[in-house]
């Protein structure tokens, strides 16, 4: 296994969060056979779908319930919400308290709630948001497109952890987010980084007792990648693994393998544990 070649495991299982919760019921409700959520309210049912499968956390996206058609906040990728004002106004920001509680209402306590604003919002409107969301106990706002200097400023305010740094390529662009006190989780995005300088980034992270989480939204191989990074390195907080997912998911490897109750199994066979089984892969071509 690859997790040997970097000292051997110091887990057998991972703890799993559910992420984009809600969002991919928006956009592809249809490839995964899901309800599609109309209402804030409609969002329960995916809160208690994350807890009752064992998730011990989810995260959130912002999604755009007065839009027609109904979609998501990509204002910071030149799509849909404020784009290019990266605004955030009252009533978006009481959307997304709106959202958030219903997830929260869903999972009962049994799943914590996080929210990921990616790159959507300038500064002084991630400032407001924090503050509005200030008595929800969140698992931890997460943002990028900050400085370290402007993430510091909102990490001083903010009532919840902040978690960033997905898009930071190696120990050169993560050292002044750590030198900053800028988050309290570093997110490294190991397909992007490759093992081995994600290893570094967290062990650096680690010489400022800062925690690590994957970014990791890519499909089942991308999945194996992770789970041996996290396997590795002690200062780990939790891994991002998608719990929405097409019903011919599991075909893309030649051993499927999926979280239960909130755990993601460490791969124990060689290599990345399994290998992709490229007939399905042609099966399922992509969109052109």
């Amino acid at each position: 296994p690859v997790a040997a070649l970097f000292g051997g495991a110091v887990r057998d299982d991972i703890e799993v969060y559910f992420s984009h919760c809600g969002l991919y019921r928006v956009r592809w409700h249809e490839e995964m056979q899901l309800p599609r959520p109309s209402t804030i309210a409609d969002l329960r049912a995916a809160g208690a779908d994350a807890a009752e499968r064992g998730f011990r956390g989810l995260k959130a996206n912002v999604i755009l319930f007065d839009h027609d058609p109904l979609t998501v906040d990509v204002a910071g990728f030149g799509g849909e919400g404020d784009f290019p004002a990266l605004g955030a106004s009252p009533e978006r920001i009481r959307t997304i308290r709106e959202q958030l509680i219903a997830l929260a209402d869903g999972a009962a306590g049994r799943s914590a709630v996080a929210l990921d604003l990616n790159f959507n919002y300038r500064v002084d409107g991630v400032r407001k948001i924090a503050r509005a969301l200030s008595d929800l106990d969140l698992m931890w706002l997460e943002l990028d497109g900050l400085t370290p200097a402007e993430l510091r400023s909102l990490r001083d305010i903010a009532a919840m952890p902040i978690a960033s740094g997905e898009t930071l390529y190696g120990r050169r662009q993560l050292m002044p987010f750590l030198e900053a006190g800028a988050f309290d989780v570093a997110v490294i995005d190991v397909p992007m980084n490759g093992l081995s300088e994600s290893v570094r980034m967290a062990e650096a992270a680690e010489a400022y007792d800062v925690a690590v989480a994957p970014h990791n939204f890519y499909g089942p191989l991308a999945n194996l990648m992770t789970a041996h990074f996290c396997a590795v390195v002690p200062n780990l907080s939790v891994m991002e693994i998608d719990g929405d997912l097409a019903p011919w998911y599991d075909e893309l490897l030649t051993s499927p393998f999926r979280a239960s109750g909130g755990r993601f199994p460490v791969p124990t066979a060689p290599g990345w544990g399994a290998d992709v089984d490229e007939a399905a892969v042609r099966a399922h071509p992509p969109r052109s």
